[in-house]
């Protein structure tokens, strides 16, 4: 009981610290504050799927947007939630809205597709897969046209590294974020029945099953969120299937901070990944 008491108060703690984490209403899906943001719809363009970490702002995911729209890209950003976490049902139910909701907004039946996820957002993408996956006639447009996988500061290996993560870029103070690990680790274990089966299925369809498409693996032996022989056995997995795999683990970057503290070969690589699927010249124009 008093175990339950304390996960209760917890809980209650990250739900606060969540509160203040919800993206910019007006950088949302809908005019009353969604959870999706578009650039210029295009038919002749690419469209980049884009899912960034927990609590991602404007001006941060503006950075990327802008890496794609110099190469005519047109950029879908998807925003994740704690709730998408901490509960998986719901994280399956809004991956399942969301891939329907792009089905809508793909103009042909060939559009090419370009995913990018980053930390928390590889999660959301493993949910998408496993729609993917289990309605291939329903989504057959989408995963017909997935051309390129970016994968930025995967979350790789136990619930705790996945914990360590929601919490790690849940807040700067060190006490709280200690205070939702111990909360979401307690969870797990309260929930197992409830949770651990969608995050072993959501992990499967990532690490065994990805759509075998050139792809961009980025992280850091810096970064507490990923293991480096998790990410090396993740990375063994995808060219074990027949992915085309390019990546870059660095020695001095942090979780999501590749971008910000080495930008020309970030752009060199996913230019030259983008190249690969989608033609020379999108790379070649992209460096004129």
């Amino acid at each position: 009981m008093v175990m339950c008491l304390k996960l209760q108060r917890n809980l209650i703690l990250i739900k606060q610290v969540a509160a203040k984490l919800k993206p910019n209403s007006n950088f949302g899906y809908s005019t009353n504050g969604g959870s999706i943001s578009t650039s210029t719809v295009s038919t002749s363009k690419p469209l980049v799927l884009m899912l960034p970490w927990l609590g991602a702002t404007k001006s941060a995911a503006s950075k990327y947007i802008k890496l794609y729209e110099e190469v005519g890209c047109q950029v879908l950003v998807k925003h994740s939630y704690y709730k998408d976490f901490l509960w998986p049902a719901t994280g399956l139910n809004n991956s399942r809205r969301f891939l329907l909701d792009v089905k809508k907004k793909m103009e042909t039946d060939n559009q090419p597709i370009i995913i990018h996820s980053m930390s928390i957002g590889c999660y959301f993408y493993a949910l998408m897969l496993i729609h993917l996956q289990r309605e291939p006639d329903i989504f057959r447009t989408i995963l017909d046209n997935i051309k390129v996988q970016v994968v930025d500061s995967p979350v790789v290996g136990t619930l705790e590294e996945m914990a360590i993560g929601v919490s790690t870029t849940s807040t700067k103070n060190r006490t709280i974020s200690r205070l939702i690990k111990s909360s979401i680790m307690s969870y797990f274990a309260l929930s197992r029945p409830f949770t651990v089966k969608i995050y072993t299925e959501a992990i499967d369809a990532m690490k065994l099953r990805p759509c075998v498409v050139p792809s961009l693996i980025l992280s850091s032996t810096d970064d507490p969120m990923a293991l480096p022989e998790s990410v090396k056995d993740f990375i063994r997995s995808w060219e074990n299937v027949g992915v085309d795999v390019t990546s870059k683990v660095w020695t001095d970057s942090g979780h999501v901070q590749h971008l910000r503290n080495h930008p020309v070969l970030y752009k060199d690589m996913l230019y030259e990944v983008l190249g690969k699927s989608l033609g020379r010249n999108l790379t070649l124009r992209a460096k004129l």
